[in-house]
């Protein structure tokens, strides 16, 4: 039997600088409703507001749209939403790189160009062989280059209603 995976502190920390949102999820619910019963407001997105390092790691959720949070909850209570990397492949298909050279404000080189061919001929990445840039750009715009969604640690962007 495979052993479930959890959302761990390395999973969440380069995200926390960019109001990650998260969803309560399946454990966070049943510990929510063993306790309060579920409202409405659990089950909307909600921001990262703060996190807790002790014996374990704790985090308190809030949504500014329903004013309702959690606090002190354990992270395998959340799950947290990205965009699929698949998204960024197609934003960059045919070596349209504009969203990333803005990002970086300055001169192109080789190094940039091995790293946009290693990302679009590749099904995993391996981040150890992308500039330090292309990290920081996959966080600040939420994409799953870590694959969560696939191992049930987070959810699609694009499967949640409004």
């Amino acid at each position: 039997m495979k052993k479930e995976e959890k959302l761990i502190l390395g999973d969440i920390v380069g995200y926390l600088p960019h109001n990650i949102e998260c969803i309560l999820s399946p454990i966070g619910r049943f510990n929510l409703d063993s306790e309060l019963g579920t409202p409405y407001e659990a089950t909307q997105p909600m921001k990262i507001t703060n996190v807790i390092i002790g014996d374990k790691v704790e985090i308190e959720i809030h949504s500014e749209k329903t004013n309702w949070g959690v606090g002190l909850i354990e992270l395998e209570e959340i799950t947290l939403i990205l965009k699929p990397f698949s998204e960024f492949k197609k934003e960059i298909e045919g070596y349209n790189i504009d969203c990333i050279s803005k990002y970086i404000g300055g001169a192109w080189c080789d190094i940039y160009d091995g790293a946009i061919s290693h990302i679009l001929d590749n099904e995993e990445i391996n981040i150890k062989a992308l500039p330090l840039f292309f990290i920081e750009y996959f966080y600040e715009n939420r994409y799953d280059f870590k694959g969560l969604i696939s191992r049930g640690l987070a959810v699609d962007i694009n499967t949640l209603k409004d």
